[in-house]
C-alpha cells in the first residue's frame, strides 16, 4: 500500500521559505519518469520555476507546467492534459 490516492486531494502547508514548492517539484520530477505531471504555480513565473529546476538538476524532467491564477484557466489546461498528479502552488 502507500501512495496517492487517485482524485483524492493534499494539501502541503507551511510557513513562507521553508521549501514547499521545491519539494513539490522534486516529487513532480520523480512521477514525472512514469506519470503524466501538471504543475502550476500563481505566485512565481515560469522563468522562476524553469531556475529552480535547474538548480534542483531537474530541468530535464517532463513537468508540464502553467503560470496562472485563474481556476478556469487551470480546469481547462488540466482536461487537455489529463495529469495523473496535478499539484496547483499559491
Amino acid at each position: 500500500g502507500g501512495g496517492f490516492v487517485a482524485g483524492a486531494a493534499v494539501l502541503i502547508g507551511g510557513s513562507p521559505g521553508i521549501g514547499k514548492s521545491t519539494l513539490l517539484l522534486q516529487l513532480l520530477a520523480s512521477l514525472s519518469t512514469e506519470k503524466n505531471t501538471f504543475y502550476v504555480t500563481g505566485e512565481e513565473s515560469l522563468q522562476q520555476v524553469g531556475l529552480r529546476a535547474e538548480r534542483l538538476g531537474l530541468r530535464q524532467s517532463p513537468i508540464q507546467m502553467m503560470a496562472e491564477t485563474q481556476l478556469e484557466s487551470i480546469l481547462q489546461q488540466a482536461e487537455l492534459l489529463k495529469p495523473s498528479v496535478m499539484v496547483i502552488d499559491s
